[in-house]
């Protein structure tokens, strides 16, 4: 694993662990093109947590930002009830 790799992972791993409205309130001020590299890095469950607590659009913003698979897979999850969507 390259170290912005494990950079990226290391931020996310810390990013699973907040506080969801702190979570929110630092991916909306965050860049968005930083704030959906490290939604990308997430766990995917995750990931759709945190998109499900931002606005449509801020969550389109973040969505078009990261790269067009993992935005795919992230929306198909987005889709499921909250209770149900997994990353498998």
């Amino acid at each position: 694993m390259s170290s912005e790799a494990s950079s990226s992972r290391t931020a996310a791993d810390a990013l699973e662990g907040m506080d969801r409205g702190e979570l929110e309130g630092l991916l909306r001020e965050a860049d968005p093109a930083q704030a959906a590299g490290l939604l990308a890095a997430m766990e995917p469950d995750e990931a759709v947590g945190a998109l499900r607590d931002l606005s449509a659009a801020d969550r389109d913003e973040l969505l078009a930002a990261m790269p067009a698979s993992t935005a795919e897979h992230l929306r198909g999850l987005l889709g499921y009830r909250q209770d149900r969507a997994s990353g498998s």
